[in-house]
Order: structure tokens, then C-alpha cells, then sequence
């Protein structure tokens, strides 16, 4: 079977641009009308059938349930030391699996908005539907400038070595005893993970979806409102931004509903500004095979405008991800389907015959108050009868009593059924939802009872109802929040992190994390309450006393245990169990028995403290100089995981000089061709003159052994004509001096013969 062919980044846009479209919770769908009445409901909009001098009261069933319902959520989810926890692998995991979640639940508490997050997504869930919150990793980059007197070259590269730290020299001067002064650009990136609430207005999902889990479907999107000045920021090109369509008041049925239509007009035309104008941003996740492998990729396609339909928006960017960076919940679950019910779904329908009951009461009661009168007009006065004030005339013309020209008229009084009505009402939200007078004292820790096998307490059907719903948005929502802050710091969290372990601090290296899949979910509901919490301690640690005392000690009990029991009975009572125990574990190990002499016990005394003192000393120089060590080995960590950050930074940056290297190569080898061949060109000219030189030379040579010969035969016959001379004594001297004066010359010509020869 043939592979699929690969789709270009316009027709992956396009794809989502029509799923866009078609997906549930866009502006002005189905979903979205609902979200807009809920809202209405729960602010108590009129209805829009009031009639003017009748009751146009609004109850507010939808408003009072929630209301009622978040305190005891928001106690669940908010009063527990774990709100989700890592299950350990195997034995040798637990310390490990305990750490992690230390860690996930201290970003999510801690570096973010845990309790604000935590209950926006409780709100817009039993009242939208579904509530939201987005997990991602934001790196953020802050740029300052950092001043340095008396640095020497050693502290100078430790700084520029900082591999969380980048630092460009701006000034730079030589100071007292060669020392420098030095200012820097720093620029440092905090790399963090965010967790914030999304508007349900702001999200969508594939129409398709038959799952409350996000990771489960094919597509959704997150549309935001971006000003020019933050997609600048952002870093896309200003004129790619000004080719873009933006919004003027877009404002959707929801969005005026989440307002309480307060908001409807703009009170600046933001158009006008370049600065200030509006685009809404489209983060579309969708899992589609770009590349024809037959492998869906999911990816991030960025789209720009296209508020109430996507076929305008242009597209920004395409790029592969890990996941889906969201967790959804609704509290009242659909099966086989994304959206699920919200409590206001359940309660509309009550909160508006409530309404309806409540107006016809109120008219009632106006009615016996300001009763109805028959008046014969041609003998009553209007005016003073309209008139009404205490003390009050009314004049009449005619004989006999008022009342023959006065006449109230009766009305029905409220059937009683109505008031029954009302309290049936009340009893149908409860089943409903419910909420009643016993949420009050709803007990935080009510499903620890099924799981610990602790005597369940008498719940009714409206108690229960609530647990399910919090052990819905447990295991649904706050699940996925921890899996992908676990995700988030193992890939991208490359700093050590200090975190507060009973009382000890200790380094968490999220890089060596394992992946975990298996999780549980506390929520307040892991562990009973705090009075019941103790009496099952005392249990067990009663039980462990009888094992202890029955020779269980080291098989059925051991001391860790004991501690474990001690530690969890001193948390129960919010204290430290660290200022009371001390765990056995890292106890140091017990001195050796001495011998039951009491002679001897007598006269080592004094010895066995003077060694005692002595060990106590070696033991304090062990561990100091064990903490130096792993002081010295961290430290060389560090620097070695720098050094790798630094060459890693190195390589990349060399492979983009590189790059450029090459490309400038590829010209100045035509040049060097060119100046290659003017070369040969020269050498060949060049070797023609040096060969003509020796031409020369040569013929010089030639010349000089020539005339060697002819003064050599000179001198022969110079020597001849001495012999035939000897016997005259003048000429002879005179003979002898050319001769010697011949032979000298005759010498440097053969030098002479010699040197050229060797020359050529």
C-alpha cells in the first residue's frame, strides 16, 4: 500500500480553519447560547416578559446553588498537603515518586495561582459547563544591564560562562593594579511552567469529540485577543501585522453575558490607534500526517483574525508539540460526549417557575394591601378618590352612604398550594444537585471512608451527589493538570529546584525524572478528617504495640514504621513531626554493649569518655570533610553541566557561522580560481626568464672556460720560454712574475667556471 503524500502548511491551515467552523463551543453555536442563559440566569436578568405595575422579581436558584456548593469544593480541593500524588513504580521508587510530587504540587500552589485556578475552574465548571485551565512552559526573557568594578580574567569568564546568564560587554576599561570595570547587557531567561484559567468562550473542540479528556480528540483550539503592541512583542514582523485583519468590538452573545452587559460599549475607539488594535489569535492542536509517513503529527498551527468565522484568519506558524496543553472537566459527566451538564443546566428551569410563583405572590399581596374598587363615577369625586393619603376626603354627590357610590371589590386570596409549591421546588433542586441545609456539614474527607474501611457515616442521596461531583473534577480535571506540569519540568525544567522535605531541604533534578502514568487523586478526599484521622492512628499504633510485645519487633513491625505512625499522628495535629522525632532510618548506629563488669566498667570510665569525645570529634571532621566533598562534587556538576550548556550553545552558533563560512567560500573559490590561473600565467612567464638567465649564465661559462684555455696555453708556453731563459738572470725574474700573475688569474677562473656551474 502506497504512502499518503505530504500536505503543505496552507492546507493544514485550511483544515483547521473548517474545523474551526464546525467545532462546539464557538460563538454563537448551541453550547455557547447556553453558557450566555446560565450566565443571565445566575446574575438574575429579566426574562424579557415583565409587564409594566406587575412584580418583575428574578429568584436566583442558580446563583444560591453554586454559591452554596463552592465553599465545600473549594474546602475539598484546597485543604489537602497533596492535591495529586505519583504513584511509586516499586519499593526502591517511593522516596522518588514522594519527591515529584512534592515538586508538582509546589509549582502548582506555589509558582502559580494555585487557589485562584483552582477555583475559577470549580465556577466555570458548575456554571459554564466546563471548566478549563491551560498548562504550558513560557520562557521569558528579561534584559538588564549589570555594572562590575575589579574583576580580573578569571571572574570576567566566569561571568560570560554563566549558562543560564547571557552577557554582552557594552563598556569595558582597565582599572587600578590591571583590574577591570566592566558593564553588561545580562539577558536571562526564567523558564517556568503557567498554569491559567481559560474563558469557555475561548475554547473549542472538534464537534466529533466523544471524550471529557482533550488528549482523546483530533482538534481544539484556543482563541485569544492579542493588541498590535504584544504580537510585536511576540516577535512578528510589523508589517506581516498590518496586513492582518483585526476585530473592532467583537464582542459575542457570551462575552456581553459574562459581563453582565455592562461592557457593550467601547469607551475608546482602540481602531483608530495602531497600537491599540485588536487580533484575535487562534492556537489550533490538531493531529493530522503532514509529512506522508502514515503517523499523525499533533501540531500548533497559530492563525490570525477571523473572529466569528475562521475563513479570513491567516496563518502565523506551524509547529510540532508534545500534547494538548489542556485539562477539561464537567461536573455532571455525558457519556460519549465532550460537554457534559453544569448545575445551572439543572437548575433554570426551576429558578424561572420560581420566579413566576414568587411574581403572582407579590402581585397577591399588592392586591390585598391596595385592594380594587367599583366607583359610580357621576357621584364621586376621581381626584380625591385617587387621592389616597392618610386623612384623606373623598367628596361625593347624592344621598345615602358612601358605600352605595363606593364599593371594594374582593379578590381571591393565595391558594395555600402555592407556599407548598415553593418547598417542592426546593426539594426537587435538591435531588437535583444536591444542595441543601446539609451541605453545611459536608465532610471534606467523606470517600476516604470507602478506601480505608473506616465505618461509613450516614450520607443521604444529596451528600452523595456532591462527592460525585468532586471525585469527577478530580480524576477528570486536576489528573491531567499534574501529568502535564510532570511533563513540562522532566523536558524542559533543566535547574536543580530546593524543596522543603519534612523539614529538610533537597535538591529535585526534574531532567531524571521517570514518566509516570499512575496517580491519586487526595483531593481532601484521600485521607478522613482530622478527629477520625487520629482515632484510626491510635489504632494502628495499638496494634503495633501489641506486635512489639508479642516479639514482633523486625518481622511483622518494623522502627520506621513506628515513626511513620508517630509523624503522621504529629501532622494530623498540624505540627512538625522533625521538632519530636527523629526518623530511624538515618539514625547513626547503636554503640557496642560494654561488658557487665562492673570493675572494669569502673576503671574504663573515664577512658570510655575521653574516646567517646574523640569519635565525637573524628565524626564531626568525617562529616565535614564528606559535606566538603559533596560540596566540591556538586559545584564540579555544575560547572561540568554549564560546560556542556556553553558547547552546546558553541556548536550551534558554529554551525550557523559555518553556514555563512560556506556560503561566502562558494565565492572566493571563483576568485581563487581566477587568481590560480593569473598564477600559471605568471609562473610559466616567470620560468620562460629563468631559463633565458641560464641561457645566459651558460654562454658566460662557456666564454670563461674558453679564455681558462687560452691563458692556460699561455702560461704553458710562458714556462717554455723560462726554460729556455734560465741562465738570464733580469728577464727570467720578469718572466716569473707574469707567470705567477697568470697562474693566479687562471685559479679564480676556474672559482669562477665552478660557481656557474653549480648555479645552473
Amino acid at each position: 500500500m502506497a504512502k499518503s503524500s505530504p500536505i503543505s502548511d496552507e492546507q493544514v491551515a485550511a483544515i483547521c480553519r473548517s474545523e474551526i467552523d464546525s467545532a462546539a463551543g464557538t460563538a454563537s453555536g448551541e453550547i455557547s447560547h447556553e453558557r450566555a442563559e446560565a450566565l443571565d440566569y445566575y446574575y438574575g436578568e429579566p426574562y424579557g416578559d415583565e409587564a409594566d405595575g406587575r412584580s418583575q422579581v428574578v429568584t436566583r436558584e442558580v446563583m444560591e446553588t453554586i454559591e452554596w456548593i463552592m465553599p465545600s469544593l473549594a474546602r475539598i480541593f484546597t485543604d489537602s498537603d497533596n492535591l495529586v500524588t505519583f504513584d511509586p513504580v516499586n519499593e526502591t521508587d517511593i522516596e522518588q515518586a514522594k519527591l515529584e510530587t512534592k515538586a508538582c504540587n509546589y509549582v502548582y500552589w506555589k509558582q502559580n495561582r494555585g487557589f485562584y485556578n483552582t477555583y475559577t475552574m470549580l465556577k466555570d465548571a458548575l456554571l459554564s459547563k466546563t471548566g478549563i485551565l491551560k498548562i504550558y512552559w513560557d520562557d521569558t526573557k528579561e534584559e538588564t544591564k549589570e555594572d562590575y568594578e575589579g574583576l580580573d580574567e578569571i571572574q570576567l569568564g566566569e561571568l560570560l560562562a554563566d549558562p543560564f546568564t547571557q552577557r554582552e560587554i557594552l563598556e569595558i576599561e582597565e582599572g587600578e593594579l590591571g583590574l577591570l570595570n566592566v558593564t553588561f547587557k545580562v539577558t536571562e531567561t526564567s523558564g517556568k511552567v503557567v498554569v491559567e484559567p481559560v474563558p469557555p468562550e475561548e475554547f473549542g473542540i472538534a464537534r466529533y469529540a466523544r471524550s471529557p479528556y482533550v488528549e482523546d480528540t483530533n482538534f481544539c483550539f484556543h482563541r485569544t485577543l492579542k493588541s498590535f503592541t504584544e504580537l510585536v512583542q511576540m516577535g512578528y514582523d510589523i508589517e506581516l501585522i498590518r496586513s492582518l485583519p483585526y476585530d473592532e468590538a467583537a464582542q459575542t452573545e457570551e462575552e456581553l453575558a459574562r459581563r453582565n452587559k455592562t461592557d457593550e460599549e467601547e469607551p475608546f475607539d482602540y481602531v483608530s490607534q495602531e497600537s491599540m488594535r485588536n487580533y484575535f489569535i487562534t492556537e489550533c492542536y490538531i493531529k493530522c500526517d503532514r509529512d506522508g509517513d502514515d503517523i499523525a503529527e499533533l501540531l500548533r498551527v497559530t492563525l490570525a483574525g477571523g473572529h466569528y468565522t475562521a475563513g479570513s484568519s491567516r496563518l502565523l506558524g506551524i509547529e510540532e508539540v508534545d500534547n494538548m496543553p489542556f485539562a477539561t472537566v464537567s461536573p455532571i459527566l455525558m457519556p460519549h460526549k465532550f460537554y457534559g451538564m453544569s448545575l445551572a443546566d439543572v437548575t433554570m428551569d426551576l429558578q424561572r417557575i420560581k420566579s413566576v410563583l414568587l411574581r403572582q405572590m407579590l402581585d397577591n399581596t399588592y392586591l390585598a394591601n391596595n385592594s380594587r374598587t367599583a366607583v359610580n363615577d357621576s357621584h364621586v369625586n376621581m381626584d380625591d378618590l385617587l387621592t389616597s393619603r392618610p386623612g384623606g376626603v373623598v367628596r361625593f354627590k347624592g344621598e345615602g352612604a358612601a358605600g352605595q357610590y363606593i364599593t371594594p371589590i374582593p379578590h381571591n386570596s393565595l391558594p395555600q398550594e402555592a407556599y407548598s409549591m415553593m418547598g417542592y421546588l426546593d426539594d426537587v433542586r435538591k435531588q437535583r444537585t444536591g444542595v441543601g441545609d446539609e451541605v453545611a456539614g459536608l465532610d471534606k474527607n467523606a470517600l476516604a471512608n470507602v478506601n480505608t474501611g473506616v465505618a461509613a457515616l450516614a450520607y443521604d442521596a444529596a451528600r452523595s451527589k456532591i462527592e460525585l461531583i468532586a471525585r469527577i473534577i478530580g480524576e477528570v480535571g486536576f489528573k491531567d493538570v499534574f501529568r502535564l506540569i510532570h511533563e513540562l519540568l522532566m523536558k524542559h525544567q533543566d535547574r536543580e529546584m530546593m524543596l522543603n522535605v519534612a523539614g529538610n531541604f533537597q535538591a529535585v533534578r526534574p531532567s531524571e525524572w521517570r514518566k509516570r502514568q499512575n496517580t491519586t487523586v487526595e483531593i481532601g478526599m484521600g485521607s478522613i478528617s482530622k478527629e477520625r484521622r487520629m482515632v484510626a492512628l491510635e489504632q494502628v499504633m495499638a496494634k503495633q504495640n501489641e506486635l512489639v510485645a508479642n516479639g514482633g519487633m523486625g518481622t511483622m513491625v518494623q522502627p520506621f514504621q513506628i515513626y511513620e505512625s508517630l509523624r503522621d499522628m504529629t501532622e494530623a495535629y498540624g505540627l512538625q513531626p522533625q521538632a519530636y522525632f527523629s526518623d530511624p532510618r538515618f539514625a547513626p548506629p547503636p554503640p557496642p554493649p560494654q561488658p557487665d563488669m562492673q570493675a572494669e566498667l569502673a576503671m574504663t570510665h573515664a577512658k570510655a569518655l575521653m574516646m567517646d569525645a574523640e569519635s565525637k570529634i573524628q565524626k564531626n571532621q568525617l562529616d565535614m570533610a564528606r559535606t566538603q566533598a559533596e560540596m566540591q562534587l556538586k559545584m564540579r556538576e555544575i560547572e561540568l553541566k554549564a560546560q556542556e550548556i556553553q558547547l552546546k550553545a558553541d556548536i550551534e552558533r558554529m554551525k550557523g557561522e559555518l553556514a555563512s563560512i560556506q556560503r561566502e567560500t562558494d565565492a572566493d573559490t571563483k576568485v581563487a580560481n581566477l587568481e590560480l590561473e593569473m598564477g600559471k600565467q605568471a609562473t610559466a612567464q616567470r620560468l620562460e626568464e629563468l631559463e633565458l638567465q641560464l641561457k645566459a649564465v651558460q654562454e658566460e661559462r662557456n666564454q670563461e672556460i674558453e679564455l681558462y684555455k687560452t691563458q692556460t696555453n699561455n702560461l704553458t708556453k710562458l714556462v717554455t720560454e723560462e726554460m729556455k731563459h734560465d741562465g738570464q738572470a733580469e728577464e727570467s725574474q720578469e718572466l716569473k712574475a707574469l707567470v705567477t700573475q697568470l697562474m693566479n688569474e687562471n685559479e679564480q677562473l676556474k672559482q669562477n667556471i665552478e660557481a656557474l656551474n653549480g648555479s645552473s
